[in-house]
Formats: C-alpha cells, sequence, structure tokens
C-alpha cells in the first residue's frame, strides 16, 4: 500500500492542510466506520467514478454520489465501502478552510456528501479526468495543488471569532466555557454560533465535544491499555459515563469497543459482521512528502 500526505506552502495552507493520496488499499472487511473529526474532506474516487453510502445500523446501501464529493463535517459515524477505497485522493481542509477556498459556509455541506461539481460545475469531472492520465501519484498531488491554488482569494479570511475560538479550542489548555469565550470576543452567544457554525459546520458546543473525543481516541490508539476513569477525565468529560455515552454518539461503539476493533488508522475502524472481526492490515510502504 502506498500513502502519500503533502502540506501545500502558504497562501493555500491557510485553507488547506493536507492533499493526500493512498493506493492499493485491500483489507478483509468490506465496510469501514469513519468517525467524525469535526472537518471538511474532498475526495476523489481514482479507480470508479461514484461512492456509496450505509446505513450506519443495517449496512444496507442507502445513496450513490459522483466519484468526486466534498464530505461535510459530522457529528455521527459513516460507513464507507473498502472496496471503493482502493485508489483514491483528496483534501483535507483547515477548520474554516472550506470559506476561504470557495466563499461557501462550511456549514452548506454539514452532515453530507455532496458532488463536487455542486462546488465547482464541470470543472470537477475535467479534474478527475485529468488526474486519471497523471502517471505518479506525486505528480497527482502536485496537480491539486495547482487547481486549489487557482481557486484561492486570499481575502476570504475566517471571522476573527473564528480564528480565535478555533486556537482556543485546539489548544491543550483548560476546557474552554463557551459563554465565557463569547462575551471575550464581543459578541452575543447566538451571533458566536451563527459565525462559528457558518465558518466550520458545526455549532461550537459540538464541535468542541469533538475535539475531546479526538483526544480520547489518539490516547486509546497509542496506549495499549486505559483506566477508562481516568481517561475521561484527562480528555475534559466529567465522568466515565459521559464519556461513553459520547463515544456512542460520534462512533455507535463503547470506548472498549473502539479498542478491540481499532487498526492503524485512527478514523478507520472495521465493521463486525456476523461477529467477525477484520482488523485493518498495516500499510507495507509509507511514502512522506510533507513539507
Amino acid at each position: 500500500m502506498i500513502y502519500l500526505s503533502y502540506r501545500p506552502s502558504p497562501p493555500l495552507s491557510l485553507a488547506v492542510e493536507a492533499i493526500w493520496l493512498y493506493a492499493g488499499y485491500s483489507p478483509p472487511h468490506r465496510l469501514e466506520r469513519v468517525l467524525p473529526s469535526g472537518t471538511i474532506e474532498w475526495v476523489i474516487n481514482l479507480r470508479a467514478d461514484r461512492f456509496l453510502c450505509y446505513h450506519p445500523e443495517t449496512y444496507e446501501p442507502v445513496e450513490a454520489t459522483a466519484g468526486a464529493l466534498v464530505a461535510g463535517p459530522r457529528a455521527s459515524v459513516q460507513i464507507i465501502d473498502t472496496e471503493q477505497q482502493r485508489e483514491i485522493m483528496g483534501v483535507h481542509l483547515r477548520p474554516g478552510g472550506m470559506q476561504i477556498l470557495t466563499g461557501i459556509p462550511a456549514d452548506a455541506v454539514a452532515g453530507r456528501d455532496v458532488p463536487l461539481e455542486e462546488l465547482w460545475g464541470g470543472r470537477a469531472a475535467i479534474l478527475r479526468e485529468r488526474l486519471l492520465g497523471v502517471p505518479t501519484p506525486q505528480e497527482k498531488i502536485r496537480e491539486v495543488e495547482r487547481w486549489l491554488a487557482g481557486d484561492l482569494r486570499v481575502e476570504r479570511t475566517p471571522h476573527r471569532a473564528v480564528a480565535e475560538a478555533l486556537r482556543r479550542l485546539e489548544a491543550d489548555e483548560a476546557p474552554v466555557k463557551l459563554g465565557d469565550l463569547a462575551a471575550e470576543l464581543g459578541l452575543s452567544s447566538r451571533r458566536f454560533i451563527e459565525v462559528f457554525t457558518a465558518g466550520v459546520g458545526l455549532t461550537p458546543k459540538v464541535y468542541a465535544s469533538i475535539r475531546r473525543f479526538q483526544k480520547a481516541l489518539r490516547t486509546i490508539h497509542r496506549t495499549a491499555r486505559c483506566g477508562w476513569a481516568d481517561l475521561a477525565i484527562d480528555c475534559g468529560w466529567y465522568d466515565q459515563a459521559h464519556m461513553i455515552r459520547d463515544f456512542k454518539r460520534f462512533s455507535g461503539l463503547t470506548p472498549a469497543e473502539y479498542a478491540r476493533l481499532q487498526g492503524d488508522f485512527m478514523l478507520h475502524v472495521p465493521v463486525e459482521e456476523r461477529g467477525q472481526i477484520c482488523p485493518i492490515p498495516k500499510p507495507e510502504v509509507m511514502v512522506g512528502c510533507r513539507r
């Protein structure tokens, strides 16, 4: 398996955290849970011009989209087909990056998979066709970078309140009291929620909860054994019961179930079907081209 992740230079890096590609992904399981990250992903299927989405409980196909899509920020698990992940690439946007890159509020795509053509029109299909003719993974990434740079408008910047709120929420400090933060920024709570949701696609409260969930995932992912009560407190929950509630809300799993099923990719968890557990295999080749 080949995995590439590239961090673009400024000013594109103001909106885009990474352009990525992987190929040769062939796990033994059919479906995966994709856990919420609170961010937006642009994804292009380089094998087939479509993606399928599945019901999170029945695992039956519920929706098909074109092979180039915008995966909006979510607060719930998504089920994907590993067959459609054999050769894909994408763009991982920074929180607030959607408005910088396109001028479109992030909440316009929240909780949805939107065909990229709704944002770019016919250019989306042209880009995918062009990528199919580019010979190497590195060149494909450079081609996407050129297309994105052509759309960037440096005058589009996040609302100052959104930028400051993100800085505070992403800092590994004491939990932020959102009402106090809004007052510090000179906004009413209602106005703060409006501008943050437009920039990020989720309300400040939901985004903060997902950040806490992500912190717990990172700890479980790198630690063989966890004390659940201590983990809950360390990550900002009031107690273990509140942590388990949020885990089920965001992933459909308890922390213990996540620890048992996890593979090498923190946000991708094999779906357990008929009691059979098929872990995600380790990549054989890991190639980085980070700046």
